[in-house]
């Protein structure tokens, strides 16, 4: 595979899992599959109005209670369904001619088959994790009526600070 160096070109996607494909040598190459939907434009930044260049692409439908007010009454006054995840491109200045509002990107014109391209996700929350994933400590004992299996165990001073200095877990 080559790598292709042209102007940045964005679609939006949903990663769907993970597959292997098999070469002509018999290579298992690792796959990501990814949903792609029509990407709308929502929206066109100036230079003279906003101080840069750039369209804003929209991506996949919701409900509409699934919106926050802000992002539903925008969608709305321009006549365009109601998009989940909005991202903004910058392009070039004299490339904002090419572009309307409403008007959909074909991905298949983008994306060019053998060509690399970079994946850029947003991962789930973990809530807290403790200071066993996060600061590679040890757990407790898990015998004798131990409680603290994977607690942080004494994290203070003695007399003096006598506290817990701010951002110590």
């Amino acid at each position: 595979m080559t790598k292709v160096a042209h102007t940045r070109e964005e679609v939006i996607g949903k990663k769907l899992g993970m597959m292997q494909h098999f070469t002509s040598e018999g290579e298992a190459v690792p796959v990501t599959v990814i949903e792609l939907s029509e990407n709308i434009i929502t929206d066109i930044k100036t230079p003279e109005k906003h101080g840069y260049a750039a369209i804003q692409v929209g991506s996949f439908t919701k409900k509409e209670k699934a919106l926050n007010k802000p992002k539903l009454g925008n969608l709305k006054k321009k006549n365009l369904p109601t998009l989940s995840f909005l991202k903004e491109v910058r392009i070039q200045p004299e490339e904002l001619k090419n572009y309307k509002i409403a008007e959909k990107l074909d991905p298949t014109k983008i994306l060019v088959p053998n060509e690399y391209v970079d994946v850029i996700g947003i991962s789930i929350g973990k809530g807290f994790q403790g200071m066993v994933r996060l600061h590679n400590k040890s757990r407790g004992f898990k015998s004798h009526g131990s409680k603290s299996y994977r607690g942080p165990g004494s994290i203070g001073g003695h007399t003096f600070p006598g506290r817990v200095f701010p951002g110590r877990n």
